[in-house]
C-alpha cells in the first residue's frame, strides 16, 4: 500500500505571510493534517502515522493491504457508532467486520475440527488497547484540533464490543508521546491525558460530537452523514433524489411563516413604541428647555448672592490693607527715630568717654593712658561677644519661626515689624476663638435643655393613646387624687370625641384643639367633670390657682391652642 499525494500539491508556489512554512497551497478551514492508529486492524503493536498536512491524498494498495481499515478508522473518528457500516468501501458484507474485529486484529479464519466450524484469528487479546487519533489544523489561523478514541477491554472473557472513551484537545497530540508510558490501568491514561490539556468526554458520542462540530466549524451532523455516504459510494442512481435526501436540510415552511408573522408583529409593536417615544420627546422638550433655563437663572442668582455676601469682606480687606500700609509706614518712621536716638546716645557716650580720656590724659601722660585703652578694648570685646550671642539666639528664633535671619539693621527693623503684626493677629484670633467657644457652650446648654424636654414629651406620648401633653395629664392626676376619683372619671374634651374614619387625618388636630384650652398652666378647670365629683374638683382647682404659680416655661400648645 502506498500513500500518494495529489501532484498539484507539489506545484511550487510562494507562501504568503498568513501561511506557515510547508503549507503552500492549503485552503482555509480545518483540514486533516495527520492520522495515527495503534493496534487497529492489521496495524499491530507499532503506531502507524499517515501525514497529509492538509493536502488532497490518494490512498492505493493491493487487496488486503489496509485501505478500508484506514477509511473505517477515520469514519469511526467522526461518526457515532450506530451509523457506521465497516468495510463498506470494499463492497463487503455488513457483518464481515465490526469494531471488535478491528480492536482484536482479526486477519484470517481457522477451522475448528471438533465443531466443524470456523473462527476468526486475532493479532491481539483482551489485555491490549487500541487508539485512533486524527489531528486537524487550520493553517491560516495556526490552530489545531485533536480527535481521538481509546478502545479497551474490561473482562478477558468478554464476547461483546470493547469499551471506549472519547477525547478532544486544542493542541496537536501524538500516540507515541501522549498515549503510552502510563502503565496498565486505563484510569492512569485518562489522568495523563487530562494533565496534557485533553478533554475527556466519556463513553458516549453526544458531548464528543458537539465538541467535534464546534471545533471544526461544521453546522450539523448532516454534513458528516453526507461524508459517510460518499466515502463508500460506488454509483449514484438518481442525482435529484441524492441531493434532496443527502445534501439539503429539511425545511419547515409553517415554522418559517410563523416566525415571519411573529417578527412582523414585533416590528409593528416596536414601531408603535418608537412613535410613542417620539411623541413623548416632543412633549417633554419644552419642559426640558424650561428646566435648563431655570437651572441657568438659578446659577446666576447663586453667583450674585455670593458676590453680594462678599461685599463687606471685600471692603474690609481693602481697608485693612490701607491701614496696614499706613501702620507699617508709621512704625518704620518710629524705628528710624529710635535708631537715630540710639546713635545719638552712642555718640554722646563716646564723647563722654573721650572727655574722660582727655581728663585722664590731662591728669597724667604715660601708664594711665595705656591702662585706659586696655580697659576700653576689653569692654568693647565683651560688648561685641554679647551682641554676637544675642544675634545668634535671635537668628535661631527666626529660623524656628520660619523666617530668614537678618543681616543688617534695616532687615532687623523689618523683621521686628513683621513679628509685631503676627503677634497682634494671633491675639485677635485667640480672642475670637474664645468668644466662639463661649457662644457654643451657651448654645449647647440650651440645646441640651430643649432635647431633654422633647425626650420627656415623646416618652409620655409613646405611653398613651392620645396626644395630650404630659403637663395636662399630670395636672389631671393631681385633680383626680384630690377629688378621690380615677383619672378616667375626669376626661379631657379631646378624649370624648371620635372622628369619622374617612376624616382620620384630622383626629390629632381636633384633639389638640379641644384639649388645648383647659391647660393646667393657666386654667383651673382642665377637664369636663361629672356631676358627682364636680364640687370637689372646682374647690381643688381654686386652691391650686391661688397656691401655685404657672410654670416658668409653659408648653407652646398651652399658649396657642384656642378653647374647645
Amino acid at each position: 500500500m502506498t500513500l500518494t499525494t495529489d501532484p498539484a500539491a507539489f506545484i511550487p508556489r510562494q507562501a504568503t505571510p498568513a501561511e506557515p512554512a510547508g503549507t503552500s497551497g492549503v485552503g482555509p478551514g480545518y483540514r486533516l493534517a495527520r492520522l495515527e492508529v495503534l493496534n487497529w486492524g492489521t496495524f499491530h503493536r507499532t503506531t502507524c502515522t499517515f501525514t497529509i498536512d492538509g493536502h488532497c491524498a490518494l490512498l492505493t494498495g493491493g487487496v488486503g493491504s489496509g485501505k478500508s481499515t484506514l477509511v473505517d478508522a477515520l469514519t469511526t473518528l467522526l461518526l457515532p457508532a450506530h451509523k457506521i457500516a465497516y468495510n463498506k468501501a470494499a463492497g463487503a458484507d455488513a457483518k464481515e467486520r465490526d469494531l471488535r474485529s478491528y480492536v482484536l486484529g482479526h486477519h484470517k479464519n481457522e477451522r475448528v475440527e471438533a465443531s466443524d466450524t470456523t473462527r476468526p484469528v486475532g493479532l491481539r487479546d483482551h489485555t491490549s488497547y487500541s487508539v485512533i487519533l486524527g489531528v486537524f489544523a487550520n493553517y491560516v489561523l495556526g490552530t489545531h484540533l485533536t480527535l481521538a478514541q481509546v478502545f479497551y477491554w474490561t473482562s478477558p472473557t468478554s464476547t461483546g464490543q470493547p469499551e471506549r472513551f472519547y477525547l478532544t484537545a486544542e493542541a496537536p497530540l501524538s500516540v507515541d508521546t501522549d498515549f503510552t508510558g502510563f502503565g496498565t490501568d486505563i484510569t492512569d491514561l485518562r489522568r495523563q491525558l487530562k494533565q496534557r490539556g485533553a478533554t475527556i468526554h466519556g463513553s458516549t458520542y453526544t458531548q464528543y460530537g458537539k465538541a467535534l462540530l464546534r471545533g471544526l466549524g461544521i453546522p450539523s451532523l448532516q454534513a458528516l452523514d453526507l461524508f459517510h455516504q460518499t466515502v463508500s459510494m460506488k454509483a449514484v442512481g438518481s442525482l435529484d433524489e441524492f441531493v434532496r435526501e443527502r445534501m439539503l436540510e429539511p425545511f419547515d415552511a409553517k415554522t418559517a411563516v410563523d416566525k415571519i408573522v411573529a417578527h412582523f408583529d414585533a416590528l409593528t409593536a416596536s414601531h408603535n413604541e418608537v412613535v410613542r417615544a417620539r411623541r413623548m420627546i416632543e412633549d417633554l422638550t419644552p419642559i426640558v428647555t424650561a428646566c435648563d433655563r431655570y437651572d441657568t437663572v438659578q446659577g446666576e442668582i447663586t453667583t450674585l448672592d455670593k458676590r453680594r455676601s462678599a461685599v463687606p469682606a471685600f471692603f474690609a480687606q481693602h481697608r485693612h490693607r490701607l491701614l496696614t500700609t499706613r501702620h507699617t509706614a508709621l512704625m518704620s518712621g518710629a524705628a528710624d527715630l529710635e535708631e537715630l536716638q540710639s546713635t545719638r546716645e552712642g555718640q554722646l557716650e563716646q564723647l563722654r568717654g573721650t572727655a574722660d580720656g582727655l581728663r585722664r590724659r590731662i591728669d597724667g601722660v604715660g601708664g594711665e593712658k595705656l591702662i585706659s585703652l586696655t580697659g576700653r578694648i576689653e569692654e568693647l570685646g565683651r560688648e561685641r561677644e554679647r551682641r554676637r550671642k544675642r544675634a545668634t539666639e535671635y537668628g535661631t528664633w527666626l529660623t524656628q519661626a520660619g523666617m530668614d535671619p537678618v543681616p543688617d539693621a534695616a532687615s532687623f527693623r523689618e523683621r521686628t515689624d513683621q513679628i509685631s503684626t503676627a503677634r497682634s493677629r494671633a491675639e485677635e484670633q485667640e480672642q475670637q476663638a474664645r468668644g466662639k467657644l463661649d457662644d457654643l457652650a451657651v448654645a449647647r446648654h440650651g440645646n441640651t435643655l430643649a432635647t431633654e424636654a422633647l425626650r420627656r414629651e415623646i416618652s409620655s406620648l409613646q405611653q398613651q393613646r392620645s396626644s395630650i401633653p404630659a403637663e395636662l395629664l399630670a395636672l389631671r392626676r393631681e385633680l383626680a387624687t384630690a377629688a378621690g376619683v380615677l383619672d378616667e372619671v375626669l376626661p379631657f374634651a379631646g378624649e370624648l370625641i371620635q372622628v369619622r374614619d374617612d376624616e382620620a387625618e384630622w383626629a390629632g388636630a381636633a384633639e389638640a384643639y379641644c384639649t388645648g384650652s383647659p391647660c393646667p398652666c393657666w386654667s383651673p378647670t382642665p377637664t369636663t367633670t361629672p356631676s358627682r365629683p364636680g364640687s370637689t374638683a372646682v374647690t381643688w382647682a381654686s386652691d391650686w390657682s391661688t397656691t401655685r404659680s404657672p410654670p416658668t416655661h409653659p408648653s407652646p400648645r398651652c399658649r396657642t391652642t384656642p378653647p374647645c
